[in-house]
């Protein structure tokens, strides 16, 4: 080759290779830039649409084991069905009832699970383990450790003793003898039997609805 070859192949290579590189940036390199893009911010969305509904889920299951937990252990609400609880409560009325380290205490009005009947009833909680219980048809009095019991709640005293226990009673460990306020129209411990602590679902705190009716339960008891 001679020496005016090699001057034309050296002039024609960087033009070559210039027009090569010219393409490859001003043409090929955007549209690929731009299509990469396009896929990240279409990546973006999906995956912000999944975090999204991945944070709902996630509140949405926690606040349903909240209601879970507090249903089962805090408090629930129930309704009342009967009239075995008149003056004090009517039927249809609704309830919160509180669970947590609940203590049977006398005069307290409970929920409990009652095996004879096979279903939840209402009632008030009249002697607590240790108290000897008597009934006294004749005047309709309920005595608890010797004393007459003050009873404004109930509806009237009682027209007969209607029951399958015998008097005087000793209150066992770990039960309750239960009645409803409406003596002479309830079925209670006189003929359902003592209530196990472990039968009581938790203490009638507060009256819901009606609303004209909201407050506590124990305002007439001291």
């Amino acid at each position: 080759m001679d020496e005016k070859e090699m001057k034309g192949f050296e002039a024609e290579v960087p033009q070559t290779e210039r027009r090569e590189y010219e393409v490859v940036l001003d043409v090929e390199l955007p549209e690929a830039e731009q299509e990469m893009q396009e896929d990240f911010d279409e990546s973006e969305r999906g995956s912000g649409f999944l975090r999204e509904v991945y944070e709902w889920t996630k509140s949405i299951a926690l606040a349903i084991v909240l209601a879970l937990i507090i249903n089962q252990f805090v408090f629930a609400m129930v309704q009342v069905e009967g009239s075995s609880m008149e003056p004090t409560l009517s039927s249809q009325e609704r309830l919160v009832i509180t669970k947590l380290f609940y203590q049977p205490k006398a005069k307290d009005i409970v929920v409990v699970k009652s095996h004879a009947l096979g279903k939840y009833i209402i009632k008030r909680i009249i002697a607590v383990p240790g108290d000897v219980l008597e009934i006294r048809p004749e005047s309709g009095d309920v005595i608890v450790n010797g004393e007459v019991l003050d009873e404004p709640y109930i509806y009237e005293k009682l027209r007969s003793a209607g029951s399958a226990c015998s008097f005087p009673l000793e209150i066992p460990e770990d039960h309750v003898f239960v009645m409803g306020d409406n003596r002479n129209n309830s079925q209670d411990s006189r003929n359902l039997g003592l209530v196990a602590f472990d039968d009581i679902v938790g203490r009638a705190s507060l009256r819901v609805t009606p609303f004209s009716e909201f407050g506590t339960l124990y305002d007439d008891i001291k």
